[in-house]
């Protein structure tokens, strides 16, 4: 097995992924693209607190309402993190998840 020299945290993987069609890929050997570090929230809050006082000192009015928007979209993407999350460790919600899938999503034109 040939190593592609990359460091990285899940021991040693093969340089090439062979799929079914025969074709290849290079391995990926990350298990995330964002690290969590502390760094992180510190950043994400900096932002939201720049964004209000941006519209703050613009005076557009519209201070309050990118704390909201910001907190709104925190609490939904924690939402779908745990509910992808949960879809993923189970197998039947995995199943149930891909059946009901096609029947909620509209159909093409």
């Amino acid at each position: 097995m040939q190593e592609d020299g990359v460091g990285g945290c899940c021991g040693s993987a093969p340089a090439i992924v062979e799929l079914v069609d025969g074709g290849t890929l290079p391995a990926v050997r990350s298990s995330s693209l964002i690290s969590l570090t502390a760094l992180l929230p510190v950043a994400l809050i900096a932002l939201v607190v720049l964004g209000a006082l941006v519209a703050w000192l613009g005076q557009l009015g519209h201070g309050r309402a990118v704390l909201t928007a910001c907190l709104r979209a925190a609490a939904q993407l924690g939402a779908v993190s745990v509910l992808i999350a949960w879809v993923i460790a189970s197998f039947a919600a995995t199943a149930g998840f891909g059946g009901l899938l096609p029947n909620v999503t509209p159909a093409p034109k």
